[in-house]
């Protein structure tokens, strides 16, 4: 099966009476579902699942682009439905989150359902479950909140993971669609050797199909694997298979299993490893947006993007000749000349009609070889977030003296628009280089370019990811390659010597902390590194193995009481591993005493955090206790460390 995707509005029937059993991928399980929705915004027959679909169905429309009509009407239902419970309200945020919408009640609702051992379950009350947490968690780590919550609920989850990476219901179950649910909730919160975990077990547990499920293929749990893969490793041969699979079992209508659910997932599935580049009706200088399969030809272009009743033709510009070479139709089979398809290279495409091609993602290095005159040329490595314009690239290209101009076709306009140097300075249009667009660009002279938007290397070396950190400043450091230009510590730049850098007084809040270095290289192209760090805030001391820290409290009382004193103690409880004792006491003024105590730690204690509560007291000679005092009763955090 090819791994593009071609849909049509105007000519789509007319495609599919031509192309046969040929399946519609991403764009047309997108219209599967536009067409399908009730005239209340809701999807579904049945009103005790239509919420379930409906936030299923935005959700999937929100992940491949179609934020049309049928998009704002899904999010209004969502927005005015009457909902209880967890899964329900974590379906809400995620769904209405990106959109600006205030979800902060159903936030405040899902913590309330939290209990104490980091669970979530049905509603507030409910035992908690593996299948609420990862939903709760999946919502709050969306939405950037749940602080604490996050570790408790990434706690209680891991404690589920069996020894295989698996993740069930209980201890003693496995399940691919849970254990993926899981893997996706924990994925980006600092437990890569989690997921990795996850993710292998569903590596073995692949059908032969492609597909994955527990008692064979099915949509919904192959669309979930697909999904984590694609955060994971994308490229892999198990991930194509799956996204094969799921590719296979779609209906020419475009849905799968004629079900809003199953379409949803499948569409999310598939989007997560395609793009898509938009063809208008006439001329498009065009390049595949990500790499080439070996031995893709303009034959199996011309037919990918739609056939005889959809494309005119498709034309190379021979580099060595000079000349163009064309594929066409003639007499309802492919013609012309036959040339192999190659990463970032463009071509001239001459459409009869407006269309998407959705393309599989193929992961490429760009190596550019400009012959001296016309070069036509697409970028599918370029970077889209901070996107590069026309003339960023002219300079990356290079000088006045190697490179004249570079062109694209403007999609509204029909005209081409032309970048220049005047002087040294590039001058004329500036429009972003795009995905799925190719550029004429002139060269005064041959030149070889490798990695011309290669992005800046970066790693945080220092604090080691998931460390716990009991200071409220954080110092941050680490390396990077020798071409970067500048580097931000969560928005605090940084220090950058030769190939190492370092940022201080970072500020953390209590709970977990995502720490993330940006690095900018000298090609404007930005590169990311992200740890997770958590803060515990309110260590009253920290004392090493074996070792004892010294203390005094002043307790107070009426002077007539406190004139009868005559012993001092203290009750407490903590670890057994604690240890208290008295060291002295004195008169500070006539209501107040001043006592004096060593807290100590056994050399076999375990590193960690504990609570400590401590008790002062006061006796006259009688050994009987004197009251009442005030301030004698403290509850401590003691943070034992290795000596």
């Amino acid at each position: 099966m090819g791994r593009t995707r071609l849909v049509l509005w105007s000519f789509l029937m007319a495609w599919f009476a031509f192309t046969g059993n040929a399946q519609a991928g991403v764009g047309e399980a997108g219209t599967y579902l536009t067409n399908n929705q009730n005239s209340d915004g809701s999807w579904g027959v049945d009103s005790s699942t239509q919420y379930f679909e409906t936030t299923e169905a935005v959700r999937s429309l929100q992940s491949i682009g179609n934020k049309g009509n049928a998009y704002a009407e899904g999010l209004n239902f969502i927005a005015n439905s009457y909902i209880d419970g967890t899964e329900d309200r974590a379906r809400r945020v995620e769904a209405l989150f990106p959109e600006g919408y205030d979800v902060a009640g159903d936030i405040s609702e899902i913590l309330e359902a939290q209990r104490a051992d980091g669970s979530f379950g049905f509603a507030v009350g409910y035992e908690g479950n593996v299948f609420h947490t990862a939903l709760a968690l999946a919502a709050l780590k969306a939405s950037g909140t749940g602080g604490a919550a996050n570790i408790t609920a990434i706690s209680y989850l891991l404690s589920f993971q069996n020894a295989d990476g698996s993740f069930g219901l209980t201890a003693d179950q496995t399940s691919v669609y849970l254990t993926s649910l899981v893997g996706l909730a924990l994925d980006g919160l600092g437990q890569d050797a989690v997921v990795d975990a996850a993710v292998a077990w569903l590596v073995s547990r692949q059908n032969p199909d492609g597909g994955f499920g527990d008692s064979g293929s099915t949509t919904f749990e192959t669309a979930f694997v697909s999904r984590l893969l694609y955060v994971r490793d994308n490229s892999s041969a198990v991930a194509i298979a799956a996204q094969d699979y799921l590719l296979d079992n779609q209906n020419i209508n475009g849905s799968f299993n004629d079900e809003t659910y199953d379409t949803a997932v499948a569409a999310w599935g598939l989007k997560v490893a395609f793009i898509d580049a938009p063809l208008k009706s006439g001329l498009n200088l065009f390049g595949l947006p990500s790499g080439v399969e070996v031995g893709y030809t303009s034959y199996n272009l011309i037919e990918d993007l739609g056939g005889e009743l959809v494309v005119d033709r498709v034309d190379q510009f021979n580099r060595v000749t000079g000349l163009f070479e064309s594929t066409f139709y003639s007499a309802g089979v492919v013609s012309g000349d036959e040339f192999p398809i190659v990463d970032d290279e463009g071509y001239l495409v001459y459409m009869k009609d407006a269309g998407v091609m959705y393309h599989r993602v193929q992961a490429f290095t760009s190596s550019y070889q400009f012959t001296s005159g016309l070069n036509v040329v697409a970028f599918s490595n370029a970077p889209t977030e901070p996107a590069i314009t026309s003339q960023d690239l002219l300079g990356y290209i290079g000088s006045p003296a190697e490179v004249a101009s570079v062109q694209r076709i403007n999609r509204e306009t029909g005209r081409f628009e032309t970048t220049v140097y005047q002087g040294s300075l590039p001058v004329g249009a500036s429009f972003d280089i795009s995905i799925g667009e190719a550029y004429l660009v002139h060269m005064l002279v041959p030149k070889d370019i490798s990695n011309i938007f290669a992005p800046p290397s970066i790693s945080i070396t220092s604090p080691v990811d998931g460390t716990e950190y009991f200071d409220p400043l954080l110092d941050v450091t680490g390396t990077v390659s020798v071409d970067v230009m500048s580097v931000f510590v969560n928005d605090v730049p940084a220090n950058i010597v030769g190939s190492t850098f370092s940022a201080d007084d970072i500020v953390l809040v209590e709970g977990v902390n995502a720490i993330t270095a940006v690095a900018t290289g000298s090609n404007g192209i930005t590169a990311s590194n992200t740890i997770n760090i958590t803060y515990i805030e309110g260590i009253d001391y920290t004392i090493p193995q074996g070792g004892s820290a010294n203390d005094s409290q002043s307790v107070f009382g009426d002077p007539a009481l406190l004139s009868g004193a005559a012993g001092v103690g203290a009750s407490w409880t903590g670890p057994t591993f604690f240890g208290l004792a008295i060291a002295g006491a004195s008169f500070v003024a006539a209501n107040e005493i001043q006592i004096s105590y060593q807290i100590q730690i056994a050399a076999s204690a375990p590193v960690g955090v504990y609570d400590f509560h401590l008790e002062l007291s006061v006796s006259d000679s009688a050994g009987e206790p004197l009251v009442p005092l005030t301030n004698n009763i403290y509850d401590f955090k003691v943070r034992v460390t290795t000596p």
